[in-house]
């Protein structure tokens, strides 16, 4: 990746207030987000099994969503990409989506009788009181919470930074003088300082984070995507679920970048060429990797030609209406992405690359539905008009849930990351030493 540094001048960034967005906009995506959760809804009346097995799509690439984009800052800290600090606000704003799709998982319960077997009968499903429904959902959420109350913090300390620099400006905009602004930040401190100490704090949590981050996700794919079929098993699948997770954050991302960068002023010469050639190569390599994941899974289960694993393998690929979901997943999360970004010149020009993220998202969406839905449907498929329109009615209503949690995220907080980019500019210019024991920590060089 690049070492870019757009040229960035925090004096005058502090003085901007909150990110403000056009309200037909905002309208527009209430509007959506109501038509389809109306259409959601009416998926129950059509049929139980059916509108219980498009919630829990929807649920689950929602949680894709959100738990996957809500671990990059960690990643960025981690692996010091300093060509990220324009970005470094929008993966802290997958921290909301990742809470409502919490939600989303708690409303489940209600179905799982209808979705999981060992919901139906813990025993017979052979793990005894380890899948007894209560506690499978008691021990997965509680997990999951860990998770987000880390991760909140982590991504709050950051804005506490934020806000801490802004206040100490004799300059600031009128927006954050409100009581709640004035008791995040701290007062009366030497800010230098204080960024240095909190940031050395990140990076020592950051790797912790990850882990927490792939053991919650692998587990919840195991049992809650997995432990849908009742005889099916990959020791491959979780790591599949959580690096295709952090794949759709990239792409995400993209789109909410190319939105931010036309109707948030300030932001449109910092997000430049630069900053979306890199965003596309990591389209690019996470898009391979989804392929490795899923060919790798194929492969083993291929070769080993064990009847549980064959039978699953079979019916979303051997057998019609699934074949044509899985060719379509394939197609659009690897196939075309692939072929389109191997271009500099898409990744390059933000108004190209989000045509291959946005068709990545809508193919991984589609596998979501390929991994669920033969579960509860071996032999059906949406092929009536109204049950199509439904089907594409969850894919609309996540994109407007995640753009409406975006949004508001960035009306409440400041929408650029000062305190990252004022550390890591320092360490470019040797103003802090990195040699020193307590600072080589962060791995900035």
């Amino acid at each position: 990746m690049h070492a870019h540094f757009a040229p960035v001048k925090v004096e005058e960034l502090a003085e901007y207030g909150l990110a403000r967005f056009y309200k037909n906009h905002i309208s527009l995506l209430w509007l959506l987000l109501t038509v389809t959760a109306g259409l959601l809804v009416y998926a129950f009346v059509i049929d139980l099994k059916f509108g219980w097995t498009l919630f829990w799509v929807v649920t689950v690439y929602l949680m894709g969503l959100g738990l996957g984009g809500s671990i990059i800052p960690a990643i960025l800290l981690i692996v010091k990409a300093r060509w990220s600090s324009a970005l470094n606000r929008i993966f802290d704003g997958f921290v909301r989506l990742a809470w409502i799709s919490y939600g989303l998982f708690w409303i489940s319960t209600l179905g799982a009788e209808v979705l999981f077997p060992w919901a139906r009968d813990y025993l017979e499903y052979g793990r005894g009181f380890y899948m007894e429904p209560v506690f499978t959902y008691f021990r997965h959420g509680s997990l999951i919470f860990l998770y987000l109350v880390y991760i909140t913090w982590f991504v709050r300390k950051q804005i506490t930074l934020d806000l801490t620099y802004i206040l100490s400006q004799k300059k600031f905009s009128e927006d954050f003088k409100d009581w709640e602004y004035l008791g995040l930040a701290v007062r009366n401190v030497d800010f230098d300082e204080l960024n240095k100490k909190e940031y050395l704090r990140l990076c020592w949590h950051a790797p912790v984070l990850v882990f927490i981050y792939c053991l919650t996700v692998a587990l919840f794919g195991f049992e809650f995507i997995m432990g849908m079929d009742s005889v099916w098993y990959s020791n491959l699948f979780g790591p599949h679920i959580f690096v295709s997770s952090i794949f759709t954050g990239w792409c995400l991302t993209a789109l909410v970048a190319a939105y931010f960068k036309n109707f948030i002023k300030p932001l449109n010469p910092l997000l430049d060429k630069q900053v979306f050639w890199d965003l596309g190569k990591l389209c690019f390599g996470f898009s391979m990797l989804w392929a490795y994941f899923n060919f790798s899974q194929f492969l083993v289960q291929w070769y080993g030609n064990l009847p549980e694993e064959t039978e699953w393998l079979a019916i979303r690929t051997r057998f019609e209406p699934w074949k044509s979901v899985m060719w379509i997943a394939f197609g659009c999360s690897f196939v075309i992405p692939f072929l389109t970004l191997l271009s500099q010149d898409v990744k390059k020009n933000y108004q190209l690359l989000i045509v291959p993220s946005f068709i990545a998202l809508v193919g991984v969406y589609f596998e979501r539905t390929l991994i669920i839905a033969p579960n509860l449907f071996h032999d059906h498929i949406p092929h009536e008009g109204i049950e199509i329109l439904i089907f594409v009615a969850g894919f609309c209503f996540c994109i407007s849930v995640a753009f409406l949690s975006f949004i508001y995220f960035f009306k409440k907080y400041p929408f650029f990351a000062l305190s990252r980019h004022i550390f890591i500019d320092k360490i470019k210019k040797g103003e802090i030493d990195i040699l020193e024991p307590e600072t080589s920590r962060c791995g900035y060089g």
